[in-house]
């Protein structure tokens, strides 16, 4: 069972080493390390073609600028695994898992797909914090993807959609043509819960995989821009129309937008935070679609609904702002 890793490359010369070396670590030998370069400016290529001239495992694929989903999508082209992992190339793999991930895999007859754990890795303060999930592996093994994904869902309103949390079959993804959406970001909110729908087997892996990197200088999920606000609204907006139009549980679709429905809030939260041409663009556009507003799962969601009905959407994006200030002021004091 061969496995493909693919790692995105751009401008990660600080991280990268930890990245490969972790993924070399590994007790399984059946593997392929995919590092699809995308364009890098700093010292990444030259540290990537030290690792492929060392290891046979290792290629080096170059290709233009054009953001993760293309670097991700390249790597499943180019892959030869029976499954392809990804991880992104300013985490890493916390422990040797590969081999049990495998016989796992084979235990399960191979399914389709298998949802990872993960820990967040908190840069600046040095800390680690493992993500659990409180759902069970016998609540997972035997469903198809879209039952697994109500199930899921039910036990945990706001479960991230990482695409690197899981294994995944390639020529599942080929049959199906699931490749990232490019020229978005969020794209694992676009990508994976479309891989659940399509899955007719799934698994959980029960153990932390992923290191998760938060809180470094350039990241793109500590963005606050109108195209980063656009982006997000987009993966809502999306996902309404797709699910408007497919066949299958009206509690699952209700399930999955109210998941997806932060994005909505969010760009409301942080919206009085943009210049004030932009701020003006970002909430016509989210009144424009103030329907979205009834999926919603957080108590916060809920008072910002009852304050966009008193104070209309631009008041509400100053209040929000006075008050995300406010709070801020208040930890650093």
């Amino acid at each position: 069972m061969k496995i493909s890793i693919i790692v995105p490359i751009y401008n990660v010369e600080q991280y990268v080493g930890q990245c490969i070396e972790s993924i070399l670590a590994q007790n399984y030998d059946d593997i392929e390390i995919l590092l699809v370069n995308d364009g890098s400016t700093d010292g990444s290529v030259e540290i990537c073609k030290m690792y492929e001239k060392k290891h046979s495992t290792i290629k080096l694929i170059h290709q233009a600028n054009g953001g993760l989903s293309a670097a991700r999508n390249t790597g499943i082209l180019n892959a030869t695994g029976d499954y392809i992992l990804f991880i992104d190339s300013d985490d890493y793999w916390q422990s040797d898992f590969l081999s049990e991930l495998v016989q796992y895999t084979r235990n399960l007859h191979y399914p389709n797909y298998i949802l990872l754990r993960y820990s967040y890795f908190y840069q600046q303060s040095n800390t680690v914090m493992e993500q659990t999930y409180p759902f069970q592996e016998s609540g997972v093994i035997g469903k198809s993807g879209i039952d697994c994904l109500g199930y899921i869902l039910k036990q945990m309103p706001n479960f991230h959609w990482y695409a690197w949390a899981g294994l995944v079959k390639r020529e599942f993804l080929l049959d199906y043509s699931l490749f990232f959406e490019m020229g978005r970001k969020y794209e694992d909110a676009l990508w994976t819960p479309n891989v659940l729908l399509h899955a007719i087997s799934v698994g959980y892996f029960d153990k932390p995989v992923v290191m998760y990197r938060l809180e470094r200088e350039g990241q793109i999920t500590s963005e606050l821009s109108y195209s980063s606000f656009q982006d997000s609204f987009y993966v809502v907006e999306k996902w309404e129309r797709v699910l408007r139009n497919i066949e299958i549980d009206i509690e699952i679709k209700h399930l999955l937008l109210n998941n997806l429905s932060e994005r909505y809030f969010y760009c409301l939260k942080f919206a009085a935070f943009l210049p004030v041409d932009e701020r003006e663009q970002l909430l016509s556009l989210l009144k424009n679609n103030k329907h979205l507003r009834q999926y919603k799962s957080k108590k916060i969601d809920f008072f910002i609904v009852f304050l966009t009905k008193i104070f209309g959407f631009k008041g509400t994006s100053l209040l929000l702002k006075h008050l995300l200030q406010m709070k801020k002021a208040f930890k650093t004091n």
